[in-house]
C-alpha cells in the first residue's frame, strides 16, 4: 500500500494521469467526432468537385460535338460538287482538287474527328479518310476497310439510329462513335456523311475508377461506352443507391446525357484511414509515455537539477534560487531556453538579410576571373561559397518581352521576380552539384554550376537542364526566358571565359528565335563572322515583284518572297539592328505599293498602327517573318475587297452584253481585250464571283438563245448553230446535248408536246 501511495504521489506518474486526462483520451474522442463530421463533409466536397469536374467535360464535349456539326455542315455546302467529281471516270483534275480539299479539312478537324466517309448514292462511290483520303466502290469498302459502317447506312438495326451519336466497334477493333447525317429529304436521299469521333476522347474511361466513372448516353439512350457496365447497371439498381453516388447532366447542344458515378467508399477510404492512423498514435504515445515515466521516476530528477546548474553557469546567471523556487525549475529552463533562442534568431536573421550581398560579392568575384580576390574575401563561413567538384559550367539566363516585362511590374516586384528566378535556377540546377545564380547585367541572371564530370559529362545534358529551368519558369513566374550555355572547364580560373561563352551564345537569340537554348561549343561550329550586307537584298525587284504579286492575286509568291528575304539574312551572327532594318525597307516596299494602288496607310493597317512599337518588339527572325507576313496578308485582303467591288460591276456589264450579241461569234478573247484584261484573268475572275468560267457563261447564253429559237421559231438546227457562230452542226448537237440532255430536234418536238397538252 505504501509504495503504491508512494508512485501515486510521484510527480511523473501524475504528469502521466494528467497527459492522458487532458490530452490523449480527449484528442480520441475528437478524432471519432471529427471523423463524423469529416465524412459529411468529403461527401459534399466530393459532390461539388465531381459537378465541376462533369461541367468541364460536358463544355470540352460540347467543343468537339459543335465541330463535328460545322464539319458535317462544310461537307453538305458542297456535296453536290464532290459527287458530281465522283461521278467522273477516270478522275479528272477537279478529283485531285477535291482530294486536298478534304484532305485539309481533316488536318483542321483532326483534334476532334477521327475519320470520316462521304456516301454518294448517285455515283455508287464514296470518299473515306480511314487510310487516307481514297474514293472505293460500295463494295470495295465494304470487303476491304470497314463493312460495320456499310451495314449502319444501308442495313441500319434498332441501335444504328441516324443523326445522333451510336457507339461501335471498327474493322480494326477500335471504338468509335459514328454520327450519320442524311444528305437531301427523307423521300429522296443523294447521300449520307459519316464522322467517327475517338470514343475514348468523348467517355473518358477510367477503368480504375479511382475517382469515379463517366457515363455518356445518347440521346434516344443508348450507352456510349463499354465499360463498366458492371457499375452502371449497379448505380441504377434498386436498393443501391446508398452504395454510390450519382451525378447528372444534360447537354443542351449535343442532347447527350452525362452521368458521374462515384462510390461512397472511395470517398470514406481516407477519412478511414485517418481516423485509424490517429488512434494508432494514440495508442502508441499512451504505452511510450507510460514506460518513459516509469522508468525515469526515480532517476530523472538529479540529472535535471545538474543540468540546471550547468545552464545557469553557461548563462552567467550567479544568483542561487530559494528552496521554494527550486521546485519551479522547469519554468525556468524554459525561460532560459526561449532567451538563447531569441539571441540565436536575431544573428541568424542579420545573416540571412546578408546572405545575398556575400553570395553576389562572391559569383561576381569568380565571373570576372578575380580568383584570388574570392579566396581572400571576408564572409561568414556558413555564407562561403564551396565547389567539392572538378568541373564548371556557366548559364546566361535572359529575360524576353523586357517592355511587357516592365510595364507588367512595379520596381518592387521587378526585383521580387529576380529573386524569384534566381531561387528557382539554383534549386533545378543545384540538383546536378552546387549552383549559385546572381543578376550581373540588366534582364540578365548568371548561373555558376559545379559538378562532377564523372556522372554527368555527357555533352547534351547542359541543354536538358537548362530546358528544366526554362520550363519551371514559365509554369511558375509565367516568363520566357533564352538560355546561353558555355563549354566545360576544368578549374576555377576558367570560371571568366565560361562566362563570356554563356554570354556570346545568348546574344545569337536572333538567329534562333525567342525561348532559345543555345550551346556555344555548336555556335563555334557555326560561321559567325558574317556581318551584315544591306545591299545582298535586292529591293528594287522585290519592290516589283510585290506588286506584280498584289495585282495578280497571287499570295504564295508573296509568301514566297518574304521567305527569300528572311533568306537573305538567315546567319547566326545577325542582331536584332539587322532584322529591323529590314522589317524597315520591306515596309517601304508595302508603302509604295500601297501608293501604287492608291490606298491609305490607316486604311490598310488601321488607326493604331504604330511603327516604333513594332520595332521595339521585333528581335528574331520569327517575330519579323510573322509580322511581315501580317501586314502583307492585310494589304491583300485590303486588295481584294477593293477589286471585288470592282470586278462585280465589271462582271454584270460583260453578262449583260454576251446576252445581248450572243448571235455574234463571241469569244473570251474579244470580251477580254475589250476591258483591256488577260482572257485567263478575266475568266478567273468571272468564275470567281458567278461560280463560272467566262467560256461557260458563253456558252450558257448561246444553249439559252437556241432554246428560244427552237420552240418560238421554225429556224433549221443548221440555220441555228450558224447564227450562234459554231463551225458545225454536229458541235452545236454535242454541247446542246450535253447541256441539256435533248438533241436539238429532241428538245423542239419534246417543247412542241408540252405546249400542245397545255
Amino acid at each position: 500500500m505504501k509504495r503504491k501511495r508512494r508512485l501515486l504521489n510521484n510527480i511523473y506518474t501524475k504528469l502521466l494521469i494528467v497527459l492522458l486526462c487532458i490530452a490523449i483520451i480527449p484528442s480520441v474522442l475528437a478524432s471519432i467526432l471529427s471523423y463524423q463530421v469529416s465524412i459529411g463533409n468529403a461527401k459534399k466536397q466530393s459532390e461539388a468537385y465531381s459537378r465541376q469536374l462533369l461541367a468541364e467535360m460536358v463544355s470540352a464535349n460540347d467543343t468537339t460535338f459543335q465541330q463535328m456539326q460545322a464539319f458535317i455542315y462544310e461537307i453538305m455546302m458542297n456535296f453536290n460538287f464532290y459527287g458530281s467529281v465522283l461521278s467522273k471516270v477516270p478522275y479528272s483534275a477537279a478529283y485531285l482538287d477535291v482530294r486536298s480539299e478534304l484532305d485539309r479539312k481533316r488536318q483542321a478537324y483532326q483534334n476532334h474527328i477521327k475519320n470520316f466517309a462521304l456516301v454518294d448514292l448517285r455515283s455508287q462511290r464514296m470518299i473515306s479518310s480511314v487510310d487516307g483520303i481514297a474514293v472505293y466502290e460500295f463494295d470495295d469498302f465494304r470487303s476491304k476497310v470497314d463493312a460495320k459502317l456499310m451495314d449502319m447506312i444501308f442495313n441500319p438495326d434498332a441501335n444504328d439510329v441516324p443523326n445522333d451519336l451510336v457507339l461501335r466497334r471498327t474493322s480494326k477493333n477500335e471504338s468509335v462513335l459514328t454520327y450519320i447525317a442524311r444528305y437531301g429529304l427523307a423521300n429522296n436521299v443523294s447521300g449520307y456523311i459519316a464522322v467517327d469521333i475517338d470514343a475514348a476522347k468523348l467517355t473518358r474511361p477510367d477503368a480504375s475508377g479511382q475517382y469515379g466513372y463517366l457515363f455518356v448516353r445518347n440521346s434516344h439512350g443508348m450507352l456510349l461506352t463499354d465499360r463498366n457496365k458492371d457499375v452502371y447497371e449497379a448505380a441504377h439498381a434498386s436498393g443501391t443507391t446508398d452504395r454510390y453516388v450519382v451525378i447528372s447532366q444534360k447537354s443542351s447542344v449535343s442532347d447527350l446525357q452525362y452521368e458521374y458515378v462515384v462510390s461512397k467508399a472511395t470517398i470514406t477510404k481516407n477519412n478511414r484511414i485517418l481516423l485509424w492512423s490517429i488512434l494508432s498514435i494514440c495508442l502508441v504515445l499512451i504505452i511510450l509515455g507510460a514506460l518513459a515515466a516509469w522508468m525515469s521516476s526515480n532517476n530523472i530528477y538529479n540529472p535535471l537539477r545538474e543540468l540546471l546548474r550547468y545552464l545557469r553557469n553557461l548563462s552567467g546567471d550567479r544568483t542561487q534560487p530559494e528552496p521554494a523556487a527550486r521546485l519551479n525549475e522547469i519554468n525556468y529552463l524554459e525561460q532560459l531556453f526561449n532567451r538563447m533562442n531569441h539571441q540565436n534568431q536575431t544573428y541568424m536573421k542579420t545573416i540571412r538579410m546578408n546572405q545575398g550581398m556575400f553570395k553576389q560579392r562572391q559569383l561576381s568575384c569568380l565571373l570576372t576571373g578575380n580568383v584570388s580576390g574570392f579566396a581572400q574575401l571576408e564572409v561568414p563561413e556558413p555564407m562561403r561559397i564551396a565547389f567539392p567538384h572538378d568541373s564548371f559550367v556557366c548559364f546566361a539566363i535572359e529575360l524576353e518581352d523586357v517592355a511587357d516585362f516592365k510595364q507588367k511590374f512595379t520596381p518592387l516586384e521587378q526585383e521580387l521576380m529576380y529573386y524569384s528566378i534566381e531561387n528557382i535556377a539554383e534549386e533545378s540546377f543545384g540538383s546536378r552539384g552546387v549552383a549559385v545564380a546572381g543578376r550581373q547585367e540588366p534582364y540578365r541572371i548568371a548561373v555558376l554550376l559545379n559538378y562532377d564530370a564523372a556522372r554527368n559529362g555527357q555533352p547534351e545534358l547542359p541543354v536538358e537542364w537548362s530546358r528544366q529551368v526554362q520550363s519551371d519558369l514559365e509554369r511558375y513566374l509565367h516568363i520566357l526566358v533564352s538560355i546561353g550555355i558555355s563549354g566545360s572547364g576544368a578549374h576555377m580560373q576558367a570560371i571568366k571565359g565560361c562566362y563570356d561563352q554563356a554570354m556570346h551564345a545568348v546574344s545569337h537569340k536572333a538567329y534562333f528565335g525567342k525561348g532559345s537554348i543555345v550551346h556555344d561549343p555548336i555556335v563555334a561550329q557555326m560561321d559567325t563572322n558574317r556581318e551584315f550586307d544591306a545591299s545582298v537584298i535586292p529591293w528594287n525587284e522585290i519592290k516589283d515583284h510585290l506588286k506584280i504579286s498584289f495585282r495578280l492575286n497571287e499570295w504564295d509568291r508573296i509568301i514566297a518572297c518574304i521567305d527569300e528575304i528572311i533568306g537573305k539574312v538567315s546567319y547566326v551572327s545577325v542582331t536584332p539592328s539587322d532584322l529591323q532594318f529590314v522589317y524597315l525597307q520591306y515596309l517601304s516596299c508595302l508603302s509604295d505599293t500601297c501608293v501604287e494602288f492608291s490606298l491609305q496607310l490607316q486604311d490598310v493597317f488601321g488607326d493604331r498602327f504604330y511603327m516604333d512599337r513594332r520595332l521595339a518588339r521585333l528581335s528574331t527572325m520569327k517575330e519579323v517573318h510573322a509580322q511581315m507576313a501580317a501586314l502583307a496578308r492585310s494589304l491583300f485582303e485590303k486588295l481584294e475587297e477593293k477589286k471585288s467591288h470592282v470586278h462585280q460591276e465589271m462582271i454584270e456589264k460583260i453578262l449583260v452584253h454576251i446576252h445581248a450579241h450572243i448571235d455574234r461569234n463571241l469569244t473570251i478573247e474579244s470580251i477580254a481585250e475589250k476591258v483591256f484584261m488577260h482572257p485567263a484573268y478575266l475568266s478567273r475572275i468571272c468564275k470567281t464571283i458567278t461560280g463560272l468560267s467566262l467560256g461557260e457563261q458563253i456558252v450558257q447564253a448561246k444553249i439559252g438563245k437556241a432554246k428560244e429559237l427552237l420552240t418560238g421559231t421554225q429556224v433549221t438546227v443548221g440555220d441555228i448553230a450558224e447564227r450562234l457562230g459554231y463551225t458545225t452542226p454536229r458541235a452545236f448537237y454535242r454541247i446542246f446535248k450535253d447541256y441539256t440532255g435533248f438533241t436539238p430536234s429532241d428538245y423542239r418536238k419534246q417543247e412542241g408536246l408540252r405546249k400542245i397538252i397545255e
